[in-house]
């Protein structure tokens, strides 16, 4: 890219730092989301109602794959 990408007035308003969510097991040992602060702003804001996680890993490599479900687009 040639050009330095600079977010709208509308996407720099719902950016949201990694320390603001956590991923923490159930008692049955599957992950769970909880969000903080300007992360759980953003998702009352829009209306998430959900956020299903799965995670992975092996020896070199880790990957976790998110979707919330909102109200909103």
């Amino acid at each position: 890219m040639s050009k330095k990408y600079i977010p709208n007035k509308k996407e720099k308003y719902m950016c949201v730092g990694w320390k603001d969510i956590e991923i923490l097991p159930r008692k049955s040992g599957k992950p769970e989301v909880h969000l903080h602060g300007r992360a759980l702003n953003v998702a009352n804001r829009i209306g998430l109602k959900d956020i299903a996680i799965s995670q992975t890993h092996s020896i070199e490599y880790a990957i976790s794959v998110a979707v919330g479900n909102a109200d909103q687009p």
